[in-house]
């Protein structure tokens, strides 16, 4: 019976747990139930299935052509809502590179060039055209999960950003109607 070195022992340990470094441990994410409605609220006579305050165009509410303005004003030249915008723009760019690495990946090169020999290298000095063309194609299984948790953590990082890109918009509608009825 054979026993196995030190240094052979100590390899087959890091190649184990270097295999097993790449593996996807833990459950796959589950979206948490929803927790059921409260029945009322106090002061509630009946729960209406009506959109969010600030989904609802302005002069449905306070019926102020004044504040429609500025608030449309306001939504168009805020700085901090641009940014957010962007955020979800980029959010979202990341989402599709993040993707696309669970498709096949094809890159190409060429090459033309024309080569002259010369007399003294012993040719008859003619030319020569070379013409060279590679096509790649790769693809990676994802065997180990890498790619899709790559995937659900840019979708996750959408969605956050757009929560914050509503709340920026949200805020700001809010400190403009309020201002507003504080003048």
């Amino acid at each position: 019976m054979s026993r196995l070195s030190p240094a052979a022992f100590a390899l087959s340990l890091a190649v184990v747990g270097a295999l097993l470094s790449g593996c996807a441990i833990g459950p796959n994410y589950e979206r948490p139930q929803d927790l059921p409605d409260a029945p009322a609220f106090r002061g509630d006579e009946v729960q209406s299935d009506e959109p969010f305050v600030e989904e609802l165009p302005w002069w449905q509410i306070f019926d102020d052509p004044a504040l429609v303005d500025l608030t449309s004003e306001a939504l168009a030249n805020n700085r901090d809502l641009a940014i957010a915008a962007a955020r979800v723009e980029r959010a979202r760019n990341f989402v599709g590179v993040a993707r696309s690495e669970l498709l096949p990946q094809i890159g190409y090169d060429g090459e033309v060039g024309k080569s002259d020999s010369s007399e003294n290298a012993g040719f008859s000095g003619r030319s020569r055209n070379l013409f060279v063309g590679v096509l790649d194609l790769a693809w990676e299984v994802d065997l180990w999960g890498r790619i899709r948790r790559a995937t659900e953590a840019a979708r996750a990082e959408l969605l956050a950003s757009e929560a914050f890109e509503r709340g920026v918009r949200l805020s700001l509608i809010a400190g403009v109607a309020a201002a507003y009825f504080e003048l």
